[in-house]
C-alpha cells in the first residue's frame, strides 16, 4: 500500500504549476464574465476560444493517466503530466504577457502548441515503436532512451515558444526557423545518444 502511494503522490511542482494553470484559466473567464475579455492584438478572446482553452488543460491532465491505464508498458504518468502542464503555464502566461502571437492569423501557432505537446509526451515516453528518438543506440540501452528522449522534449518544448513568436514576428522566417529547429534537435539528439552510447 505505501509503495501504492508513492507511486501516485502528485508531486509538489505539477501542484504548483496545475494550480497556476487554473488560476490563470479562471482569470480568462472571469475577465469575459465582466464583459472585459482578453484581448489578442486587435481581437478579443471569444466563449469558444476560452471553451478550447479549458478543454485541452484538463486534456493535458488526464491524458497521460488514461494512455497509462491502456498502454502495454506501464510507465510515469505523473512526471508526463508534470511535464506537460509545465509547457502550457509556459503558454498561458505568453496568452498574458504577449496575446497579440495568439491571433489565428499566426502561422506559427498550431504547429507552436502541437510541438510542445510533442515535446512534453517524449520526456517521458517509455520505449516503443512509435514515439520519440527510435535507433539502436536508443533501443539498446533503456537509460540512453530516457536521457535522449527527455532532452529531445525539453528542446521542442522550448523550440516551440519560438515557433509561436516568430511566427507572428517574422513570420517569413518562420519556415526556416521550422526546419532549423526541427533538424538541429534531431541532429542533437542523436549526436548525444552516440556519445552515451559510447561512453567508456
Amino acid at each position: 500500500m505505501a509503495q501504492l502511494a508513492k507511486r501516485t503522490a502528485i508531486p509538489v511542482r505539477l501542484q504548483i504549476v496545475g494550480t497556476m494553470s487554473a488560476l490563470i484559466i479562471m482569470y480568462a473567464w472571469g475577465r469575459s464574465l465582466i464583459g472585459q475579455p482578453l484581448q489578442l492584438g486587435n481581437q478579443q478572446f471569444t466563449w469558444l476560444g476560452l471553451v478550447y482553452l479549458t478543454g485541452a488543460f484538463l486534456f493535458l491532465l488526464v491524458a497521460p493517466w488514461l494512455t497509462n491505464r491502456l498502454a502495454l508498458t506501464p510507465f510515469d504518468f505523473i512526471a508526463m503530466t508534470d511535464h506537460l502542464t509545465m509547457g502550457w503555464l509556459g503558454y498561458l502566461i505568453l496568452i498574458l504577457v504577449v496575446p497579440i502571437w495568439f491571433q489565428p492569423a499566426n502561422s506559427g501557432l498550431t504547429l507552436g502548441v502541437l510541438s510542445s505537446v510533442v515535446g512534453g509526451i517524449c520526456m517521458d515516453v517509455p520505449q516503443n515503436v512509435t514515439w520519440g528518438i527510435r535507433v539502436p543506440w536508443t533501443y539498446n540501452s533503456p537509460v540512453i532512451w530516457k536521457k535522449v528522449n527527455w532532452l529531445t522534449g525539453l528542446l521542442l518544448l522550448i523550440a516551440s515558444y519560438g515557433m509561436v513568436g516568430i511566427g507572428w514576428v517574422w513570420p517569413t522566417l518562420f519556415p526556416i526557423y521550422q526546419v532549423s529547429a526541427i533538424v538541429g534537435i534531431i541532429v542533437i539528439a542523436l549526436g548525444y545518444a552516440h556519445h552515451l552510447a559510447h561512453l567508456t
